[in-house]
């Protein structure tokens, strides 16, 4: 079956790619064909997410195929203003306001533990130092953060499920 996603002001770290250890680690966000779905990724953070399979990720080269945050063939899935730590599985993220490392130089995203920063469910927090601190869509963000707090707090939006209230 096809079906749409969209992934908007999300996070997703701290994932396992190749929990099966077998060598091919596929990335937190694995798009193997659509079909006939649709993604879109936007204001998103998909950073620092571990591959199981044992290899240093800075030894991929060219003989392995393991992309712990992206791993897609599917053409653009980018709506724009996404933080990608490794983006060495994808060409998508190239949309205005996206940033991304590679696996020989992957971008930080300077996230907390997952702990619980106040509201119903735990949340990894940005510090002001964060790439993803005030750099979301300024036009097209949702009204409040995972744990309620309203966006935005200093001028632009953050990027992902935390805002940081200073």
């Amino acid at each position: 079956e096809t079906g749409d996603l969209t992934l908007s002001f999300s996070t997703l770290t701290q994932n396992l790619a190749d929990s099966n250890f077998g060598g091919a680690g596929n990335g937190a966000l694995f798009i193997n064909d659509l079909g006939e779905g649709t993604i879109l990724v936007s204001s998103s953070i998909i950073a620092q997410n571990l591959d199981g399979s044992g290899l240093d990720r800075r030894a991929r080269g060219s003989s392995s195929q393991l992309f712990p945050d992206v791993a897609e063939d599917s053409g653009n899935i980018s709506g724009g203003y996404n933080l990608i730590g490794d983006e060495a599985g994808s060409t998508s993220f190239v949309e205005e306001g996206d940033m991304a490392g590679d696996s020989i130089d992957p971008l930080d995203a300077l996230l907390g533990d997952l702990l619980y920063n106040g509201g119903p469910t735990p949340t990894c927090a940005i510090s002001a130092n964060s790439p993803a601190y005030n750099a979301a869509d300024p036009l097209n963000f949702v009204q409040a953060d995972q744990r309620g707090i309203s966006r935005p707090q200093d001028g632009t939006p953050d990027i992902g499920a935390f805002e940081l209230a200073i």
